[in-house]
């Protein structure tokens, strides 16, 4: 386990080095990390926000039939008053 330890260090060394050394690098970097943060965002909207996904579907019907027999519970109690 220590080594991969010491292999995590030294890769990080040489990766902090590169870019204290050239600005290109860190700028790499930091490209690299928004890009993977805008491809996650778009794969968790994807998933989400997607029509035929279970799970959206259901809990928009769950919410709509939960509504429905709340207004028609309002609707008769109003009706026998």
């Amino acid at each position: 386990m220590n080594v991969y330890y010491y292999c995590l260090f030294v890769l990080f060394a040489i990766i902090a080095f590169m870019m204290i050394i050239d600005d290109n690098v860190s700028r790499f970097f930091i490209l690299v990390y928004e890009w993977l943060e805008v491809n996650l965002r778009k794969t968790y909207y994807m998933v989400k926000l997607h029509p035929w996904n279970f799970i959206t579907s259901w809990s928009i019907r769950y919410r709509s039939h939960k509504m429905a027999r709340e207004l028609l519970t309002k609707i008769n109690s109003e009706v026998r008053e």
